[in-house]
């Protein structure tokens, strides 16, 4: 069985600019709630590494949130073209360095003279990874070097192949992986919001933990494992975050065993039960999401319209899956039926009374795409006699 822990040292034109507009001003407005630079992504990261044992910093957890992103960056071939993010080889063996701003750590905080950065990455270049199987056994550092240029803004530091490695192994973990919003995670003021975010993001069943495993994966003191502590510094306080800045939040419940103390009971675990929370899904990821299941060809293939989204979810109300679920009759009205959009919300003001208000406007897209499909042939035909076409 292979182990891994972390091991701590010290008109049409108008609609297109009104469209372009609004997602400036939704992805603005979503860089000011969250504080950070960057444009929204998922990042993946893998279970094992996901539930490792290690105690960092916000600013450290950040540092390598960073390195996650331009680590599946590079396998993606996606390159950096902004001057100020690099991958390098490294003059040592074994290792790439990496540059980026020194900004890209930092939410809404101002860091005087780099202070906060220089904490930051000092103390990850004392932490390190071990990893275990039944080969081998090895320790590397996370990074070494760091050099911050203080006129340009930017660190160049040397991460070791076998962290970079471990980043990149979320495709191979027998125990799968988590996928979260990268910008959403680094906004968080606390450890414990990143860690918990990590670990129910995009879960639907319930997560089951004896307070010896939490206490090791969060590497808590003795005073913070007291449940009454436990609860106040780490679960209501990572509550509380997610509910206001992510998409997945949780309730938990105390896991209960007979006891002969004052109380009557011991608690020895918790149920983690997560939920979506559709208002604070990023509006371009959520598109994203479900276009990834849209068919990629056919002759009613595409994207479906960011507007068109829009307004089925926060207008009409729809469920993302009931979105999907229909998919190809939206995708149909969309390239056939003029209007689509402002016809859309007129059939969502009809639906009202309807009982099955859904069903009742793609009744509606499909009635007209037919209307579409007749005309056309129609007017083929009327087309091929007035060419004098044999139609026999």
């Amino acid at each position: 069985m292979r182990s891994i822990r972390m091991a701590n040292l010290n008109s049409s034109k108008m609609e297109k600019k009104e469209t372009k507009a609004e997602a400036r001003a939704k992805d603005v407005a979503v860089k000011k709630r969250l504080g950070i630079r960057g444009l929204p992504k998922d990042i993946y990261q893998s279970f094992a590494f996901t539930v490792s044992r290690y105690k960092w910093s916000v600013y450290e957890k950040r540092i390598v949130y960073r390195l996650i992103e331009m680590a599946q960056c590079e396998i993606q071939g996606i390159r950096f073209a902004d001057g100020l993010h690099d991958i390098e080889p490294s003059s040592l063996i074994g290792a790439k360095e990496i540059t980026m701003p020194v900004q890209d750590i930092l939410a809404n905080e101002k860091d005087t003279n780099f202070e906060q950065a220089k904490r930051a990455f000092k103390s990850l270049a004392k932490k390190g990874c071990e990893y275990e199987n039944k080969e081998i056994w090895t320790y590397v550092n996370i990074i070494t070097k760091p050099v911050i240029n203080k006129g340009s803004g930017l660190v160049k530091f040397t991460v070791f192949d076998e962290f970079w490695r471990l980043l990149l192994r979320f495709g191979s973990d027998p125990k799968g992986y988590r996928k979260f919003e990268l910008l959403t995670a680094m906004s968080f003021d606390s450890v414990f919001s990143m860690r918990l975010y990590e670990l129910i993001s995009g879960q639907q069943k319930t997560l089951e933990f004896d307070i010896e495993t939490l206490a090791k994966m969060l590497q808590l003191t003795k005073r913070m494992m007291k449940v009454n502590t436990f609860e106040e510094k780490v679960l209501n306080v990572a509550q509380k975050e997610l509910e206001e800045k992510a998409p997945y939040g949780f309730s938990y419940e105390r896991k209960t065993v007979p006891s002969r103390g004052r109380s009557g009971e011991k608690v020895i675990g918790y149920k983690i039960i997560p939920h979506f929370i559709h208002k604070n899904r990023n509006n371009v990821l959520e598109i994203k999401d479900i276009n990834a299941q849209l068919p990629a060809g056919g002759r009613f293939g595409g994207l479906l319209d960011p507007d068109v989204y829009d307004i089925l979810i926060k207008e009409l109300g729809w469920s993302k899956q009931s979105a999907n679920a229909n998919k190809t009759t939206l995708l149909q009205g969309q390239k056939t039926i003029p209007h689509f959009k402002d016809e859309l919300r007129t059939w969502g003001g009809e639906a009202r009374t309807a009982s099955n208000p859904i069903g009742y406007i793609i009744q509606c897209i499909k009635n007209e795409v037919d209307k579409y499909e007749k005309d056309k042939e129609e007017k083929a035909v009327e087309r091929l006699t007035t060419l004098g076409a044999d139609l026999k």
